[in-house]
């Protein structure tokens, strides 16, 4: 097995003349070079050497070439600029929407906390008021039909009474 320091089989070049078919080829190997296009099926090998070898005898890229080839990837990175913003728009939409999202639910669940002293929010914290007994419903009414001092009296015990609790219950909150 040779090793890449040993020179190469030179019995093995063939140095016969080329034939018509060979001749055909590289004359349309060279067209195709040099327009940059090929009207017949070419080999692929051969089209990639000659590429190799008209890069390395011409290494710079001339201005008319380099213009067109620019010209040729201009729409596509136009469409790339355009996508990567409108997905850089739709990324901050999406961590816009989330952090939105994520906020109500926390003040959702603060809100609603059973295990919550006292509502949170701005301003006073209504109290429960009592509710008023019978025995000042039936004062209340009794004092509406007959109207007697002596049902004045009960109704005024029984107010009394009332609100003490009404105050118990605000001095409460």
């Amino acid at each position: 097995m040779p090793t890449s320091n040993d020179p190469p089989p030179w019995d093995e070049i063939d140095d016969a003349e080329p034939s018509q078919e060979e001749l055909a080829e590289a004359a349309q190997l060279a067209r195709a070079l040099d327009r940059g296009t090929a009207s017949a099926p070419l080999p692929e090998d051969a089209l990639e050497a000659a590429a190799l070898l008209s890069v390395v005898h011409e290494p710079t890229l001339g201005d008319e070439r380099a213009g067109a080839i620019f010209e040729g990837l201009q729409p596509a990175l136009d469409k790339r600029r355009e996508r990567s913003t409108a997905q850089r728009r739709g990324l901050w939409l999406w961590w816009l929407g989330t952090a939105l999202g994520a906020a109500a639910l926390l003040l959702y669940v603060q809100v609603n906390d059973p295990s919550s002293p006292e509502p949170v929010g701005p301003g006073p914290v209504s109290a429960v008021l009592p509710a008023p007994s019978v025995r000042l419903l039936e004062a209340q009414a009794a004092l509406l039909a007959e109207g007697t001092e002596e049902h004045a009296e009960a109704f005024e015990r029984e107010m009394s009474l009332y609100r003490v609790r009404v105050l118990a219950a605000l001095e409460e909150r």
